[in-house]
């Protein structure tokens, strides 16, 4: 995800700390380490409730059949 800070900046006068691409790397690394063995649903709860409601987050069920149906599966 990527969040667009210009009203934080326009209205409260927020200047980031580092840039998005400075800060990308890490921020990766940081991902990779709280997902390693985990679903991502229980490494991140919080936001998995929030998700909850809409069904499949990624809908990979639906991309894979997609595929299949298209002569595209894996191989």
């Amino acid at each position: 995800m990527v969040y667009d800070i210009a009203a934080a900046e326009r209205e409260l006068g927020y200047r980031p700390v580092t840039t998005y691409e400075d800060s990308l790397a890490a921020t990766v690394e940081w991902l990779v380490e709280q997902l390693h063995g985990k679903e991502w649903t229980d490494a991140f709860p919080k936001m998995a409730a929030q998700y909850a409601p809409f069904g499949d987050l990624f809908g990979y069920a639906d991309e894979d059949a997609w595929l299949e149906q298209h002569g595209r599966g894996a191989k």
